[in-house]
C-alpha cells in the first residue's frame, strides 16, 4: 500500500469576490512541542480529532489512542488550541507550551432535530430507528477531498475505506466489511433519492451536499436484493434564497510517496550477494577456497594470484586488478551489463526514475439561486492529476445540473443531471520493477543500438520499467450521463405522491496498440483492439407517502412501486500479424492477418413493491415495519422474487420522567432493536442459466483406436438463486 504526504493545497472561494482561504498544513517546525490526548465523556480514546492552533495554519490530528503531538513554528509561552471532530462539540482550549494535555469531547446533540436522509424518504434524527451515519461535508471542502471516498474516509463509523493510492483517487469501499464470498460486495449508492449507475468518479465532492450511510438491516431493508452491503445516500447541493451567487474553488497540489520501504543501496547489493552466495555453500567448501566471495582488493590471508586460480581450468602466473575485480563480481553471479557499469561505476537509483512529484489540480465554478417557485445549481468541474508513478494520470470533465420549480401549489417537477468525460487510457511505468533491479542494471533507453533497453541485467527478469510503454499507444475514454427526471404531487390529508424517472447512459471508447517493434511483440507482427461499448439502464420509481399526527401519536408511511431495466452492447476487434506493417496500429484493423472479433449484448429486467410504516408514541417509543418484494431476470428459475421484512424498535428514555435529573451528565440516549434481511443480486446477468458449448473430444473404440468427435455439452448446469 502507498500513502501520500505533504499535500500542499490553496483552495479559492468566489462568492462575489474572490477570498483566499488555505488548508491544514501540518506542523514540522523545529520550535517547542506540545503533547495531549483526547477523550470522550466516557473515558475513550478519540480517533482524528483536528487539533489547531488558534490563528494559525498549524494543526495535526489525534492517533487511535487520542494522542496528538504540534511542534510550533515560533517560541511562545500560552497558545490557544480548537479540537473539532464529527458529532462532537467543538471546544477550545488555552494551554501551556511545553507540558501534556488531556481534554474530553462531549458528544453533539444540536443536529438530534436535523433531517437525514432514509430510503425513500427523510426523517428527523432522533426518530431513526436504524442504524444510520451522517457526514455534513461543508467543512471538509477545505480539505480538497478528491472523491467522495476522501470524504467518508474518518468521518463515518463503520467503512472501511481503502487507500486510494493512484492518480483517478478512488478507493475500495465497504460498510461494516465483507459480507460475501461470491457475490459483490460494494454497497449500492443512491444520489439524491434515486439508485446510482455511474461510480464515485463521476460525483464532483463540491457538489455534494451530505452523504448518510444506512448501516443495519433494518435500515437498509428497503432496498431489498440491492441492500446486503449498506447504503450510501448522497444528496447534492441546491440553490440558497437570496441573489444568485456564484462560487469559485480551485485546487492546486503537489503529491510524492512517503512511507516507502528502502531498497538496498548499491554496496548493500553486494553484500547481498555475497551472504547469499556464502550462505549456500558448505563448510568444507568455504574452507577449501578461503575468501572465495570476498571483494580481491580486501583480502586478508589469502594471495590474490591463489584466489583467482579457484575457479581457473588452467591455473594463470600473471593477473591484473582489472581480472580480479570482474572474477569477484562473476562469481557474486552479476550479468555481463551489471559488471560493465561497476566497472564504469554506472549507478542507477531506479526508484527516483520512478516515482514522482505528482502535480494536481481541481477547479469547480458554481452558480446557484433559490426563489419561490424555482430553483437551481449548475456547475462545472475539471481534473488534471498526476500520480506518484510516473506516467499515472488522470483527467475527468464533470458538469452538474439540478433544477426544480414550483408549478402550483400542489406541483413541482424538477431534474438532477450528472455528466462526466473521464481520459484513464495514460500509460503509467511498471514500477514494481524498480524495487527488483539491480543497482548495476543498464539504464539506456536512448541508445537504440544496445541489446539490453529492455533487459537491464541481461537476464529474462527484471524489465525495464518504461520499455514497453515505448511501443504500446492507448485511448480510454468513458463519457457518462446519469439523470432523475421527477414530479411531486401534494394532496390533501398529508399525501405526497411522487414519480421519478432515472434514465443513465454510459459510453467506452478503448483502443490499444502493441507494436512489432518490441522485440518481445514482433512475433506477433503488432497487435491492436477496438472496443465500444454501450450501457443504457432506466428505473421508474412511484413512491406514496402520507404523513398525520393525532394528538402524541405520529404516523408515515411510505409505498413505493419501482420497474427497470438495464441493457448493454459491447463490440471488440482485434487483429495481429500486420502486413506489410503494423505502422497505423488500431487506425487501420483490416491490415491484419489475423482477426478476432467478439460481442456481448446483455439485458436484465427487475420490478419492486415496498412498504414502510413509522409509528411513534409521544416521540419516544418508535417503531418501522417494513418489506419489500424483489423481482430479478437474473434470479434462478426456482426462485423468480425475493421478500425482504424488517422491524426495528426504539426508546428514547432521556425523555422519561426518571431521567430528568441526569441532564448534568446526560443528554440524549435511545435504545435500539432491530432485525431485517437483506439481498444481494450483485451476481452475473445470466449466472443462474446453464448454457451449452462444443468441442473436439477423444472416443476409443473396443480396438484400442483413437477418433475425434464433435460434441455438443452442458457447459455449467443450472445453479438457483437462494
Amino acid at each position: 500500500m502507498r500513502k501520500f504526504n505533504r499535500l500542499i493545497f490553496v483552495s479559492f472561494s468566489f462568492l462575489c469576490m474572490l477570498l483566499l482561504s488555505t488548508g491544514i498544513v501540518y506542523s514540522q517546525g523545529t520550535g517547542k512541542e506540545l503533547k495531549g490526548i483526547v477523550k470522550t465523556n466516557d473515558g475513550r480514546f478519540l480517533e482524528k480529532v483536528t487539533v489547531l492552533v488558534k490563528g494559525t495554519s498549524t494543526g495535526t490530528v489525534t492517533d487511535s489512542y487520542g494522542r496528538f503531538s504540534l511542534k510550533l513554528q515560533q517560541s511562545t509561552a500560552k497558545v490557544t488550541l480548537s479540537f473539532t471532530h464529527t458529532g462532537y462539540s467543538s471546544k477550545e482550549l488555552d494551554v501551556e507550551v511545553g507540558r501534556e494535555i488531556e481534554i474530553t469531547l462531549s458528544e453533539s446533540t444540536e443536529n438530534l432535530d436535523e433531517v437525514v436522509v432514509i430510503g425513500y424518504g427523510t426523517a428527523k434524527r432522533k426518530d431513526v430507528t436504524g442504524a444510520i451515519v451522517s457526514v455534513q461535508t461543508e467543512k471538509l471542502e477545505k480539505e480538497a477531498p478528491r472523491s467522495v471516498q476522501d470524504l467518508l474516509r474518518g468521518n463515518a463509523a463503520g467503512l472501511i475505506i481503502g487507500q486510494g493510492n493512484s492518480a483517478k483517487g478512488d478507493a475500495s469501499l465497504q460498510v461494516r466489511g465483507k459480507g460475501t464470498l461470491k457475490a459483490g460486495s460494494s454497497p449500492l449508492n443512491v444520489v439524491d433519492g434515486v439508485i446510482f449507475d455511474g461510480t464515485f468518479a463521476d460525483l464532483n465532492p463540491n457538489d455534494i451536499q451530505s452523504i448518510d450511510v444506512l448501516k443495519d438491516a433494518s435500515a437498509t431493508a428497503v432496498y431489498g436484493a440491492k441492500a446486503a452491503n449498506g447504503v450510501i445516500l448522497i444528496t447534492t447541493k441546491k440553490g440558497k434564497k437570496g441573489k444568485p451567487s456564484i462560487t469559485f474553488n480551485g485546487n492546486f497540489g503537489m503529491v510524492e510517496s512517503a512511507g516507502m520501504p528502502r531498497v538496498m543501496t548499491a554496496d548493500e547489493f553486494l553484500k547481498y550477494r555475497y551472504d547469499f552466495e556464502v550462505g549456500r555453500r558448505t563448510a568444507d567448501y568455504l574452507k577449501a577456497h578461503p575468501e572465495m566471495f570476498v571483494d580481491p582488493r580486501l583480502l586478508s590471508g589469502t594471495n590474490q594470484l591463489d584466489w583467482y586460480n579457484y575457479d581457473q581450468k588452467t591455473p594463470v602466473t600473471n593477473v591484473t586488478e582489472d581480472q580480479l575485480i570482474r572474477s569477484w563480481l562473476s562469481r557474486l553471479e552479476l550479468k555481463t551489463p551489471e559488471i560493465e557499469n561497476y566497472m564504469n561505476n554506472k549507478i542507477t537509483d531506479w526508484q527516483d526514475l520512478v516515482f514522482q512529484k505528482g502535480i494536481q489540480q481541481d477547479y469547480t465554478v458554481a452558480v446557484s439561486n433559490s426563489s419561490e417557485n424555482a430553483n437551481y445549481y449548475f456547475s462545472l468541474n475539471h481534473v488534471d492529476r498526476e500520480g506518484v508513478v510516473v506516467g499515472s494520470r488522470f483527467k475527468n470533465f464533470r458538469t452538474r445540473l439540478n433544477l426544480e420549480t414550483k408549478i402550483t401549489s400542489y406541483l413541482k417537477v424538477g431534474a438532477n443531471t450528472n455528466f462526466a468525460v473521464r481520459n484513464e487510457g495514460f500509460l503509467k511505468s511498471d514500477w514494481k520493477q524498480s524495487a527488483v533491479i539491480s543497482p548495476f542494471g543498464s539504464n539506456n533507453l536512448d541508445d537504440p543500438s544496445s541489446i539490453y533497453q529492455r533487459l537491464p541485467t541481461g537476464d529474462v527478469t527484471p524489465v525495464n520499467p518504461f520499455f514497453d510503454n515505448q511501443f504500446r499507444d492507448r485511448k480510454d475514454h468513458y463519457n457518462t450521463l446519469n439523470s432523475s427526471l421527477y414530479g411531486v404531487i401534494t394532496l390533501p390529508f398529508g399525501i405526497e405522491l411522487q414519480s421519478n424517472f432515472t434514465p443513465s447512459f454510459s459510453w467506452r471508447e478503448y483502443y490499444n496498440h502493441d507494436s512489432s517493434k518490441n522485440p518481445e511483440w514482433k512475433a506477433r507482427g503488432g497487435s491492436s483492439e477496438r472496443t465500444f461499448k454501450k450501457v443504457y439502464n432506466w428505473q421508474l420509481d412511484n413512491v406514496l407517502r402520507w404523513k398525520r399526527r393525532f394528538d402524541v401519536h405520529n404516523f408515515e408511511v411510505t409505498l413505493l412501486q419501482n420497474a427497470e431495466k438495464g441493457q448493454s452492447w459491447e463490440t471488440k476487434a482485434k487483429s495481429s500479424q500486420f502486413v506489410p506493417s503494423d505502422v497505423l496500429g488500431w487506425h487501420r484493423l483490416q491490415a491484419g492477418t489475423i482477426p478476432l472479433n467478439e460481442s456481448e449484448d446483455t439485458y436484465q429486467t427487475g420490478d419492486a413493491l415496498m412498504a414502510r410504516l413509522f409509528y411513534s408514541f409521544k416521540d419516544r417509543y418508535m417503531l418501522t415495519a417494513s418489506v419489500r418484494r424483489d423481482g430479478y431476470s437474473a434470479f434462478g428459475a426456482q426462485n423468480p422474487r425475493a421478500t425482504f421484512p424488517a422491524l426495528a424498535f426504539a426508546w428514547d428514555f432521556t425523555a422519561e420522567d426518571f431521567m430528568k435529573n441526569t441532564k448534568s451528565w446526560l443528554d440524549y440516549g435511545k435504545l435500539r432493536l432491530s432485525w431485517g434481511r437483506n439481498g444481494n443480486r450483485d451476481i452475473e446477468r445470466y449466472e443462474a442459466l446453464s448454457d451449452m458449448t462444443s468441442g473436439l473430444h477423444p472416443y476409443i473404440d473396443a480396438s484400442g483406436n483413437l477418433y475425434l468427435s464433435s460434441q455438443l455439452y452442458v457447459n455449467s448446469k443450472l445453479r438457483p438463486f437462494v
